[in-house]
């Protein structure tokens, strides 16, 4: 590898950036809140460490020279990528702003829907959410607020449970499709999987529907694309009540029958415990555990009935 080309100083390049703009070594002393002769140094100091002339200084202007015009194009999108840089930075130095991971199905099918209520009860707090699905570890990484399907490692923290899942067969209401009467029938339904594919096989022995082929149908990364799957009518899915709720209530997914297969523990949120009393991390925690009641009462409801089979129910390995 070969020598590294020694960077000019960050004020040369803004000196040189702003003398090109106005054409004058004046104007660009105001706007820097410096003197003339000062920014006139700057540009000499860029152009020793280049060994190039940037201007042709005449009596009235500063004219660039093909050199000068060259570099400057180089200069202002390496000025405004650096300055989109520190833009970023704002998040991280502001009381204000909360940093927050969640998994993406749980973001899009729960968290998202009610941050608008958030918003208008906490106007000065700015979330930031991270969807990328990363394992959090609060001592190494920027994330100050873990939820959904997440989990968090390092640093002494908090963590609450919100909902264990409930899993059972859902596909899009309406149709020409029959009714299900009998877990059987699913030999003759598209099944759909997301990435806990196990659960299907589960379900289907703990109900006694060992005819069924568990594991053909289409594969999905996530819960919420196993979602998107059965609306668009491509199958049946194993859905979370969880994030499925507003759909069946709202009658877009049918559950044919009223067996669920519980998944505890599978939902809750987790922050350091030296944020406790961070104003945003406390209001954002709280938020939370109030829709969380609201959610469990729906849930309640929904479940109001059903046969809840224990997660080892049908233990494929039995």
């Amino acid at each position: 590898m070969g020598d590294r080309v020694r960077l000019p100083p960050l004020n040369t390049l803004r000196g040189f950036e702003a003398a090109a703009r106005y054409g004058s070594f004046a104007k660009a002393a105001d706007e820097l809140a410096l003197t003339p002769s000062a920014v006139s140094h700057q540009v000499r100091q860029l152009e020793s460490a280049l060994g190039q002339r940037l201007f042709q200084r005449l009596p009235r202007e500063l004219v660039l020279t093909d050199a000068g015009r060259d570099f400057l194009a180089t200069v202002r999108e390496s000025l405004e990528l650096l300055s989109v840089g520190v833009a970023r930075l704002a998040p991280y130095k502001s009381s204000g702003t909360l940093i927050v991971a969640c998994d993406a199905a749980f973001a899009r099918f729960w968290l998202v829907p009610r941050l608008a209520e958030f918003r208008r009860q906490r106007p000065e707090i700015d979330l930031w959410l991270d969807t990328s699905e990363r394992l959090t570890d609060f001592d190494r990484q920027e994330v100050e607020f873990v939820i959904g399907r997440l989990r968090s490692t390092g640093a002494d923290r908090i963590e609450e449970l919100l909902f264990d899942d409930h899993l059972g067969p859902g596909r899009a209401a309406g149709g020409t499709r029959g009714i299900l009467q009998r877990p059987d029938e699913l030999a003759e339904e598209p099944l759909i999987h997301d990435e806990r594919r196990e659960n299907w096989l589960v379900w289907l022995r703990a109900v006694g529907a060992r005819a069924v082929d568990a594991a053909r149908g289409a594969h999905y990364s996530d819960p919420g694309l196993a979602i998107d799957a059965a609306l668009a009518g491509q199958g049946i899915a194993l859905v979370s009540d969880v994030l499925a709720a507003a759909d069946i209530v709202a009658g877009r997914i049918e559950t044919p029958f009223r067996d669920w297969l519980r998944v505890p523990g599978e939902y809750r949120f987790a922050f350091p415990r030296w944020l406790a009393e961070d104003n945003a991390v406390a209001a954002f925690a709280a938020f939370v555990r109030t829709e969380a009641i609201r959610h469990r009462d729906q849930l309640e409801a929904l479940r109001s009935g059903a046969r809840v089979l224990p997660p080892s129910a049908g233990d494929p390995g039995a």
